[in-house]
């Protein structure tokens, strides 16, 4: 659809960036459960049962991918707001003035 340009490259890396971080937080869960812990708490220092932190970090993650999907029309809805030119190299303007 030639709706991305080289500006977007930087939000394109935050995406990746994240998705990474949340599969990261996946495999790292997944070693915990596999070690004999259940993945999902923890104990504390203080011997208190607690949530993982890695929930939160991949609540965190999820979220900001969410976010940028929405940006570039990576979800249903935000999907039917994108919109692209027949050429993106000819300027409508020009194309008008110039013929």
């Amino acid at each position: 659809m030639r709706v991305l340009t080289v500006a977007d490259g930087m939000s394109l890396a935050s995406l990746c960036q994240a998705y990474s971080m949340l599969v990261q937080a996946h495999h790292a869960m997944q070693q915990a459960t596999k070690a004999g812990g259940s993945g999902l708490l923890v104990k504390a220092p203080s011997g208190y049962i607690q949530q993982s932190p890695l929930i939160g970090i991949i609540n965190s993650q999820v979220e900001i991918i969410n976010r940028i999907s929405r940006e570039f029309g990576l979800t249903p809805a935000s999907r039917t707001r994108l919109a692209a030119l027949a050429d993106p190299g000819i300027d409508p303007l020009e194309a008008k003035l110039c013929g």
